[in-house]
């Protein structure tokens, strides 16, 4: 092998940051102290190429320089399974497979406690079957309300029928006939007087003549007169029936007409509107049926999801929390399940891979495809090939809790096997960013670092003299000098021990002034945080409150955080409400024995729906159960 590009020496560790998270191997030499962390380090070579004077020293030789990133991570099944539950509310654990059970598809893992749901489902049947008497009713009365408007019309249309007749009649049969009957009086009475006159024209001649007496003369006039007196009641009939008789009765005949069509189109309208509203209510018992049913669905279904199994044969594993203290979230019998949360994983064991995470100071220089190796820490003998398989456009959630720095996670897909792998061990891996061919490097522990400014000492003259350095990339061991060395010279090891002067990244005063240059550009500032709160106050009955209160923030076009909080007082004890956001149900809220209750969905803790509608804000209708609705507002 090259003496100047020595093997990486067996069991070093890999530097460590507080929060357990190796350092990325390009930012380590960024000030003095770094040489007292290669020195513990046991970075130094011992004697290499010999000591002039006492002072221990390297040469300048090309190596080959390999840039790479150091990270630890864990193995894990590249096409893992996550199984959460579906089942709204709090359940609790009632049993559920050891850890590590090989099983097949549809194997029972976990059954979650579902007596609560099975008591809603008794009474939902008995819901269902209200909700199914009623809509058969409302479907017999709509069939009893359609026969009797059709009856009322068919009654109303007759009663028009025979007004319309009756006028006729009166008009071509009853008025003519009385007229005639009228007349038929008026000329027998009018004959009558005709022949009343002659037999008293001759009762008068005969009376004097004497052949008739005084009496039987009066008699005859008596006669006559009485004709006349028929013959003028007879014309006064007949001019009464003309002039007043015939326009009432026929006006009258003509409104009972009228009035039978007007009564036809009031019961024809009547029928309508019956009608139509026992098919409104036929339609809401239809509505009332189907969403009763639903909630039985649904309630079906939620005590189906309570049996969760497995959706692909593999090994059970179930999640560790964050916190190892909170000994509630561990996944075992009697603990209560969240809606959406991950309750256990069926990895695929055949396809392998490291989750890592990579520095934000290198996840520009990371990309799919990368080379890399990996060491198990088990098995510290064997080496893995790999690849970069993906890298996260965002940081990894977990640290924004505890650190300003970020990290970004990254998997790395493995191409080999080793006997005695598991899934969760803990590995190191190297990616590699890139290789220099032959450039001048110094091992990091014989240079002081400043950006791309350095300094260290030559021996010179069997003295050391202080050299000032131009310098591009490193690696873990190397720090690449593009100005300011020879090859064939000797550099001290430990420039520590000679003392290297506070300003020595100072221009000397008697440098010549530098020429005037374009002042390089500066980085463009980071962007502040912008913060937006929308909430709603919603009133229900009995002066019980519900508020909801919706965070967002975020970076330009990078999302930093999002959040909700629920919060419930005065509610009905031990009751679930679903929460609604723009009509999407994104969880539940159950209250406690006061009525009281509260959740919170967020980013930071991964309960954040994915659901979530989009262009949630002012104006976007919010709803806690069905007593609690309104509208999000500006904060």
């Amino acid at each position: 092998m090259h003496p100047m590009n020595p093997p990486k020496p067996e069991g070093l560790p890999a530097p460590r940051r507080s929060s357990g998270r190796p350092l990325p191997t390009t930012v380590l030499y960024g000030a003095p102290a770094v040489l007292v962390a290669g020195l513990a380090f046991g970075l130094c070579p011992r004697n290499p190429q010999g000591s002039t004077s006492g002072w221990m020293t390297h040469e300048v030789r090309p190596i080959d320089l390999r840039i790479t990133a150091l990270e630890s991570g864990t193995i894990e099944s590249a096409s893992s399974i996550k199984v959460v539950s579906e089942v709204e509310g709090r359940p609790a654990i009632l049993s559920l497979v050891p850890q590590g059970t090989a099983v097949q598809k549809g194997d029972v893992v976990v059954e979650l406690d579902s007596s609560a749901l099975r008591s809603l489902l008794t009474e939902q049947k008995i819901a269902v079957q209200k909700a199914r008497n009623l809509h058969d009713k409302a479907e017999t009365l709509i069939g009893v309300t359609r026969s009797q408007a059709d009856s009322d019309v068919k009654t109303a249309e007759l009663a028009v029928e025979f007004a319309r007749l009756d006028l006729k009649r009166y008009l071509e049969a009853d008025h003519p006939l009385r007229l005639r009957q009228l007349q038929s009086a008026t000329a027998l009475a009018e004959e009558e007087v005709r022949r009343t006159g002659v037999q008293l024209q001759k009762s008068e001649e005969l009376h004097r003549d004497r052949y008739i007496s005084e009496s039987e003369l009066e008699a005859d006039r008596l006669r006559a007169r009485r004709a006349e007196y028929s013959v003028e009641n007879a014309k006064a009939q007949e001019q009464k029936l003309r002039d007043y008789d015939h326009p009432r009765d026929k006006r009258d005949w003509e409104s009972k007409q009228a009035e039978a069509e007007s009564a036809l189109e009031r019961t024809r309208k009547q029928a309508e509107a019956t009608v139509q509203q026992a098919e409104k209510n036929l339609a809401a018992e239809k509505s009332t049926l189907d969403l009763e049913e639903g909630k039985l669905r649904r309630l079906e279904e939620q005590i189906e999801k309570c049996t969760m199994r497995a959706p692909q044969a593999g090994i059970v594993v179930y999640p560790i929390p964050e916190d190892n203290d909170r000994v509630e979230l561990f996944i075992k019998q009697g603990t209560n399940i969240s809606l959406r949360q991950h309750v256990f994983s069926i990895p695929d064991t055949d396809a392998l891979q490291i989750r890592t995470s990579t520095h934000e100071a290198l996840v520009n220089q990371v990309r799919r495809g990368l080379p890399a190796r990996v060491w198990i820490d088990v098995l510290p003998d064997v080496e893995l090939k790999g690849e970069v398989e993906s890298i996260s456009g965002e940081p990894d959630p977990e640290d924004w809790r505890r650190t300003t720095v970020k990290f970004y996670e990254t998997k790395v897909k493995l191409h080999d096997r080793a006997e005695g792998m598991k899934l969760g061990m803990t590995a190191r891996v190297e990616i590699k960013l890139e290789e220099l061919r032959q450039v001048l490097a110094l091992p990091v522990q014989a240079v002081v670092q400043k950006g791309d400014k350095g300094v260290c000492y030559v021996l010179r003259g069997g003295s050391p003299e202080l050299c000032r350095l131009r310098l591009g990339k490193s690696s873990v061991e190397y720090v690449e000098v593009k100005e300011g060395v020879r090859a064939g010279e000797r550099v001290l090891l430990s420039p520590d021990g000679v003392g290297i002067p506070q300003d020595v990244f100072e221009e000397p005063a008697s440098a010549k002034p530098a020429e005037p240059s374009t002042p390089a550009e500066a980085p463009p500032p980071e962007e502040p945080v912008t913060e937006e709160e929308f909430s709603a106050t919603l009133v229900g009955e009995g002066g019980s409150v519900a508020e909801v209160e919706y965070e967002r923030q975020h970076r330009g076009e990078t999302e930093v955080k999002r959040e909700i909080d629920v919060k419930v007082a005065g509610g009905k004890a031990e009751e679930t409400l679903e929460v609604r956001i723009g009509g999407v149900v994104i969880g539940s809220l159950t209250l406690d024995a006061s009525g009281n209750g509260e959740v919170e969905f967020s980013t930071k803790t991964g309960t954040f729906p994915a659901n979530f509608p989009a262009g949630v804000g002012p104006g976007t209708a919010v709803a806690v159960g069905a007593m609690f609705q309104g509208v999000l507002g500006t904060k």
